[in-house]
């Protein structure tokens, strides 16, 4: 989705073009995998089509939304939460499915070393395996040393994803945890997450020289 094709659409405001990814498949939704695409076929048809961004899915559904999707061709973006020791697999089992396009992958930290210790490792595997053209997004751990992480994000090309809920309350981020006094945060905007439905904003991966922050949920 691009700002151009927006500015055709007076209804989407440029600034507004990708905002939505489509996180059907995750909580709180859990959409079945087969209404969860032909929905996105039809928001991506609809008048708000401008507004929506990539479908979202885990390792763990891509035979199945790659058996939905057909021929037709999906923008995808993968992400895998269980850090840099599973992408490699995951994208091969991506790339089984040509019809499956990765826009790009949301990467989660392991648990090993400190928070900026885990964003480095994260983005060394990104630089290795990150297909052409995709953009890459680096979830950060929270607790001490979290805007250290912020800030070794902030010196790579990808953005920054900061989990702020779940399903538990224990993945709710209280209020002084919010790390705003580092470099790599000031320098962020911050996009908030915005559920509307089947789509809501978890940060579509852009390769840039500045690296964003993006809140996100459950996915």
């Amino acid at each position: 989705m691009t700002a151009s094709r927006a500015a055709q659409n007076p209804a989407v405001p440029p600034y507004l073009a990708g905002l939505c990814d489509d996180a059907a498949l995750f909580p709180p939704g859990s959409a079945p995998v087969v209404a969860a695409v032909q929905a996105h076929r039809v928001h991506r048809a609809a008048w708000y089509a401008d507004l929506v961004g990539p479908f979202l899915l885990g390792p763990d559904t891509i035979a199945e939304t790659g058996a939905a999707a057909g021929d037709t061709p999906l923008d995808v973006v993968l992400v895998v939460r269980a850090g840099p020791a599973a992408l490699a697999g995951a994208l091969a089992d991506l790339a089984a499915w040509p019809a499956l396009r990765p826009v790009g992958v949301e990467l989660g930290p392991d648990g090993d070393g400190t928070p900026a210790e885990a964003a480095a490792r994260g983005a060394a595997a990104l630089d290795r395996l990150l297909p052409p053209g995709a953009g890459g997004v680096l979830e950060v751990r929270r607790g001490p040393g979290l805007e250290a992480a912020l800030d070794a994000v902030a010196a790579t090309p990808y953005r920054a994803k900061y989990r702020t809920g779940g399903l538990t309350a224990a993945d709710f981020p209280r209020p002084p945890s919010w790390p705003a006094s580092s470099p790599g945060a000031r320098a962020a905007a911050w996009p908030s997450n915005a559920p509307r439905g089947c789509t809501r904003r978890s940060g579509t991966p852009t390769r840039r020289p500045a690296s964003p922050t993006t809140a996100s949920s459950t996915c």
